[in-house]
Formats: structure tokens, sequence, C-alpha cells
């Protein structure tokens, strides 16, 4: 019984601390955007360039360990986006400062974050929610954040737009520079507001689902 016993509390000890090391890399993309900032502003490519390395490497390890280790939870899923969050804005608004990136596509981004938030919790609260990918409903009550294909894209774009603004800026002359990065912007703003108005018609489909349909819908698929 001993021995059980201290296996068990042994296999929480080692999966808290795998849990404190997934989020302890999450946190440090906080403090890494935070460097960021002045490193755009003073004008230092080179170091923000080598941040903006280290901040994507700790998106994709982070979420790659969490899985891996098998300890995704809601908590880390809303402190990840909160992270992604609030580099695209200090990111953007350094870029927007310098010259460097329109204020429309700081506006664009935190638009679409807000969405994503507000839809999510909509979406995710039903009983009977509706899938992004098909539309279909399906029983689950988690307040998760829920993804769609177009949204995921149009987050990668805007979590990797300080890049090609940098670079573009750096190598090329201001009005090419400007116009490139333009019709970027516009693509990604493009995908944005596609995923935008398909959320925003899930919620108009949950909201008009009556009660009873909800229940039957959520008994039938909770009996599967």
């Amino acid at each position: 019984m001993n021995s059980e016993s201290n296996y068990l509390h042994s296999e929480m000890r080692e999966k808290t601390g795998k849990w404190l090391a997934v989020n302890f890399l999450t946190g440090s993309r906080i403090l890494l955007s935070a460097g960021l900032l002045p490193c755009i502003l003073s004008g230092a490519p080179g170091r923000a360039l080598a941040l903006l390395a280290a901040i994507y490497g700790t998106d994709i390890m982070d979420g790659m360990l969490a899985r891996r280790w098998s300890v995704a939870s809601r908590t880390g899923a809303h402190f990840d986006l909160a992270a992604d969050i609030l580099f695209v804005v200090l990111s953007c608004s350094a870029l927007v400062i310098t010259g460097q990136m329109p204020f429309w596509f700081l506006f664009a981004a935190a638009f679409k974050f807000a969405e994503f938030a507000a839809t999510s919790y909509f979406l995710s609260g039903s009983k009977v929610r509706l899938d992004p990918g098909s539309g279909r409903g399906f029983a689950e009550e988690s307040r998760s954040p829920v993804f769609d294909t177009m949204g995921r894209l149009s987050g990668i774009l805007f979590m990797a737009s300080p890049v090609p603004s940098i670079l573009m800026y750096l190598v090329l002359p201001l009005p090419a520079a400007s116009i490139l990065f333009t019709g970027m912007a516009v693509c990604t703003c493009g995908l944005s507001l596609i995923s935008s108005c398909w959320r925003l018609y899930l919620c108009a489909c949950a909201k008009e689902k009556d009660e009873p349909e909800k229940r039957a819908l959520g008994d039938l698929l909770e009996s599967r």
C-alpha cells in the first residue's frame, strides 16, 4: 500500500513539475515580449529579431510539451492565449510608433483577438456547441478557446507580422517596404474577417436553437 501511495505521489509531483515547466515557458514569452518593446523603439533590429526567434520558440515548445507530457489544461490554454495577445499588442504598437506598421493593422489584430475571446466564451459555454469546422452540434461545456481554420491562419499571420515588418524596412526602400507590408496586411485582415463572420454566424445559429432542441441533442450525444 505504501509503495503504491509513494508511486502516486511521485507521479503527481512529476506531472506538477512538467505543468510548471510548460507554464514557465509561456510566462517567459510575456517577459520576452516586454523586452522586445525597447529593442524596436530604439532601432535595434538585430536584437529585436533574436528576441522574436526566442518568443516563437517558446510558443512552439509550450504547446508541444503540454501535449507530449499530457499536461494540457484549460488554464494553460487561456494563459497561452493571453501571452500571445500581449505579444501581438506590444510588438505591433511599437512598430506603429516607429512607422513600420499602419495603425489600422494593430486595430484589426486587437479586434480579432477580442472577437475570438468573446465568441469562444459564447460557443464553449453552450451545452450544445457548434463545431467551427463543420457547423455540426456536439455536447461539450468547457469554456476553452474554440479555434477555426481561418482564425488559426490569421492568428499565425498576426503573430508573425513583426518579422516581415522589421526585415522589409531594413532591406527595402521605404515606399517598397510600405507597399509590400500593406499587401500582406490586407491578406491577413481578409482571412481574419472571413473567420470573424463565420464565428459570428455560428454564434447566431447557437442562439437560435431553442432549449428543447439543445436538451434533446445534448442527451443524445452524451448517451453515445
